[in-house]
């Protein structure tokens, strides 16, 4: 447990954007929640999950959806699902685990000129539903041109690991149909997510590649072991079939009910404080307003939006301080696109004169404050929604697959995955010296 003072804002209302169901009525809520009150603030991060008030890990029901192209038993199942989540919950894994990225990172953008410091951090926190937010970035910000370095820099690390061999990464745009998305990683895909539409900015672009990052460099220090009890070790690729295919749950839950292992692993609220009660109690609203309070926050990385949250807003405590800034320069050209979505659409002017800080931070609470828990997305009216997007200037992945999955960066340029492969192993060498 660390204990820190940064400058956070603590939100009043949460139950604003429960009745915001237009444009006009988010704009007009940009003016009248009035200009963030901050206070410094002292407070403990990374504390042990409370489990007294998250549902327990243990399932009683296992299924599979098809057949899986290796054998392993419900033993093996129960191991690797266990290990994983151990990481998962765990910031000081996740920091070591990621320090190999980090560090390369951090050499890349020094080659191309890319400099942060500590004058770059958010102006304060926003304290959200069950994780904090970064908040605006500071006055007179300049963005960088980052040329994808972080994009660039997985794919290397996922072509080498023989996934993503195309040599070029995939993009979902909103909401890809389970049965279309399920087809596309199990050809051996990960994807980076689409941020301007409904509430991804949360949820974090790279979140699934990073977890994907933590659990290759898991492997090497033999913190994840994916040996099976028959000898056979899994490959990333038959890692993400066993994520896919394998349905858990329940004793009680019907066979549509049983959710896969990506979603309890990756996709999951379940150490979110209050989920429990909030799902299981007549008093729905008293648990909700608890997930606002700092003191209940859990740090699980298995909430995509919490582990985001934990890389932008902790990069320093966690020693990545690289992946941070990287982190924070695009999120804040994203919340960018949104002020300029809001002034475009202020046919009355209202907005004029209201600073860019106001406009971000009060952009963030209409939509975390809508009154649901936190495993439920409300649409937005100041984000937007996947059909609303001009693919014109996009390429479709490719005709076999949804047409919301599209390429996110050009092929890599005449890299052999020998060379790859070389660049890591220096990396690692760097680093053990």
């Amino acid at each position: 447990m660390t204990e820190i003072t940064k400058n956070i804002h603590l939100i009043s209302d949460h139950a604003i954007s429960a009745k915001i169901k237009t444009t006009d009525q988010a704009i007009d809520a940009l003016i009248t929640l009035g200009d963030p009150v901050v206070t410094e603030e002292t407070f403990n991060i990374f504390h042990n999950i409370p489990t007294n008030n998250t549902i327990p890990l243990a399932r009683t029901q296992l299924a599979v959806a098809g057949k899986l192209s290796f054998q392993m038993s419900e033993r093996d199942v129960s191991r690797i699902i266990g290990n994983i989540v151990q990481i998962l919950r765990s910031p000081r894994s996740i920091a070591k685990h990621l320090h190999n990225l980090n560090h390369e990172l951090g050499l890349r953008m020094a080659a191309d000129g890319i400099h942060f410091s500590e004058a770059d951090l958010p102006q304060y926190l926003i304290a959200g539903k069950c994780h904090f937010i970064a908040g605006p970035k500071p006055e007179n910000y300049v963005f960088r041109k980052k040329n994808y370095l972080l994009d660039k820099l997985l794919l290397e690390r996922e072509m080498a690991d023989g996934i993503n061999v195309e040599g070029y990464s995939a993009e979902f745009s909103g909401f890809i149909p389970f049965g279309e998305a399920n087809k596309f990683v199990l050809d051996g895909h990960l994807f980076s997510e689409n941020e301007q539409v409904d509430n991804t900015i949360l949820h974090g672009k790279y979140s699934h590649r990073l977890a994907f990052e933590i659990f290759r460099e898991a492997q090497k220090s033999g913190d994840l072991n994916l040996e099976l009890s028959n000898g056979h070790k899994l490959t990333t690729k038959e890692l993400l079939e066993f994520m896919v295919k394998v349905k858990i749950g329940s004793f009680e839950d019907k066979p549509s009910e049983l959710s896969s292992v990506w979603a309890h692993l990756m996709d999951c609220v379940d150490d979110s404080v209050y989920l429990e009660s909030s799902i299981h109690s007549d008093n729905l609203y008293e648990d909700y307003y608890e997930m606002f309070d700092p003191d209940n926050y859990s740090y699980s990385a298995r909430n995509p939006a919490v582990f985001k949250a934990m890389l932008t807003c902790f990069g320093r405590e966690l020693g990545l301080s690289n992946l941070q800034h990287y982190l924070l320069d695009s999120q804040w050209k994203q919340m960018e696109k949104i002020i300029t979505r809001a002034k475009e659409n202020d046919t009355a002017g209202i907005l004029t004169g209201i600073s860019d800080t106001q406009i971000a931070t009060n952009c963030i609470k209409i939509m975390v404050c809508d009154l649901n828990p936190p495993n439920i997305v409300s649409p937005n009216p100041l984000t937007i929604r996947a059909d609303e997007i001009d693919r014109s200037k996009k390429r479709a992945f490719g005709a076999e697959y949804d047409d919301k999955i599209t390429v996110k960066t050009r092929k890599l340029a005449a890299r052999t995955l020998s060379q790859i492969g070389t660049t890591i192993e220096r990396s690692d060498k760097a680093i053990s010296h």
